[in-house]
């Protein structure tokens, strides 16, 4: 019985794992061709979900089924804060620190927008099948985190054999090992910029369609994803794919492992002790870029 419950345990932390890895998957991607961090990387999933919730009270869609949607809608966003916001800081020479500060800056207008656009109401969507679970003995499995997690690694491995096999794709990851050597390559680099940019939001868009039925959405719903995408990649180290996915998979697993034996609290002090503790010993992460 005590190892049935510790298998079921560990499924869900693979079930978590795969919840976070999209957002961490894209929040990695753009600091790996920018060398910006996109702290409102939560801030675009929480438009997703809107997106997906309003298609869902208009037009009956389920959040699934508005996927197709909902993505392209957030690249475009993605493509026009590149645009509108980060590329400017760039052109003007500004210090790293402006950076920092206008992409946190970026979080409040985000969020205070959606604020006054929809007011700070808690809203959700109830789909059926995402609320139950199969049984597979000897554990059980939600099947909306199934889904999830299934859409996660399948669209991880969709973007390993992008970024190794198709041409966008190993101009992104030039960009990304040496963007002073793309650039006398002559790789346009505001261009590859900008669609990175849009394809870490249309990642975020991906996530908010999966996530809408387990999750309730609200102005802020987005920001603790940001956080813990944050010790995700820090983790696995910046830029590096990889490390994100294994971030993804030590982070779900503490949050399963401690959070059922102990507590949720303490599972996340657990996760940001594991990430000052990698932090002092190894600065770059787990695996260098």
């Amino acid at each position: 019985m005590q190892s049935e419950l510790i298998l079921q345990v560990v499924v869900n932390g693979f079930l978590a794992a795969g919840v976070y890895m999209l957002v961490a998957v894209g929040l990695n991607m753009i600091y790996g061709v920018m060398r910006v961090f996109n702290y409102a990387q939560g801030e675009l999933l929480m438009l997703g979900m809107y997106a997906a919730y309003w298609m869902n009270v208009t037009l009956n869609l389920s959040p699934y089924v508005s996927l197709p949607a909902v993505v392209p809608l957030l690249f475009v966003v993605g493509l026009g804060i590149q645009r509108v916001i980060v590329a400017p800081l760039f052109k003007h020479r500004l210090p790293p620190e402006s950076h920092v500060l206008t992409m946190i800056g970026l979080i409040f207008v985000l969020q205070y927008s959606a604020m006054l656009a929809w007011t700070s109401d808690y809203r959700n969507v109830v789909v059926p099948i995402a609320t139950t679970s199969i049984s597979i003995p000897p554990f059980q499995v939600p099947i909306g985190r199934l889904i999830a997690s299934l859409a996660s690694v399948s669209i991880a491995v969709a973007l390993f054999f992008f970024f190794k096999y198709s041409k966008m794709g190993k101009i992104i990851r030039a960009t990304c090992q040496d963007r002073e050597a793309a650039v006398y390559m002559g790789i346009n680099i505001d261009r590859v910029e900008a669609i990175t940019f849009g394809i870490g939001a249309a990642l975020a868009g991906v996530a908010a369609g999966l996530l809408l039925p387990l999750y309730y959405v609200n102005p802020f719903a987005g920001f603790p994803f940001t956080i813990i995408s944050f010790i995700i990649v820090t983790l696995g180290g910046l830029g590096n794919f990889i490390g994100a996915i294994v971030g993804s998979l030590i982070i779900g697993m503490i949050e399963s492992v401690v959070g059922f034996f102990i507590s949720a609290e303490i599972a996340s002090a657990v996760a940001f002790t594991i990430f000052v503790l990698v932090l002092f010993l190894k600065p770059s992460g787990l695996f260098e870029e």
